[in-house]
């Protein structure tokens, strides 16, 4: 009869651990019933859509680093809104290393 509680306790143990996984990889489902996860999917290093800051996002277990392409003169930024979005930039005084580069003085 132990053998019987220890093998419900697993069971039931296997059945909390495969929702917690389903859970966490469906916005649509929580704990508490609401669409609460898509929010803690999703960081953005650089505190969201910033091009002059070279930022990293961390979506769907992947990360997304803002990067220059076009000779250093466009810049892909990653940032966080309702999930991972980008969006394209033209860098007036070039990109680098992940940023556009502000105005010399």
């Amino acid at each position: 009869m132990k053998k019987f509680g220890v093998l419900v306790l697993l069971i039931l143990a296997g059945i909390l651990i495969l929702y917690l996984f389903y859970a966490f990889f469906n916005s649509s489902v929580s704990l508490s019933g609401k669409a609460i996860l898509s929010s803690v999917k999703c960081i953005d290093s650089d505190g969201g859509n910033k091009p002059n800051s070279k930022g990293m996002v961390f979506y769907r277990w992947r990360n997304y680093t803002d990067y220059c392409y076009e000779r250093n003169t466009k810049l892909i930024e990653y940032y966080c809104f309702n999930g991972l979005k980008d969006k394209s930039y033209t860098c007036p005084y070039g990109c680098k290393n992940g940023a556009c580069l502000i105005k010399p003085k």
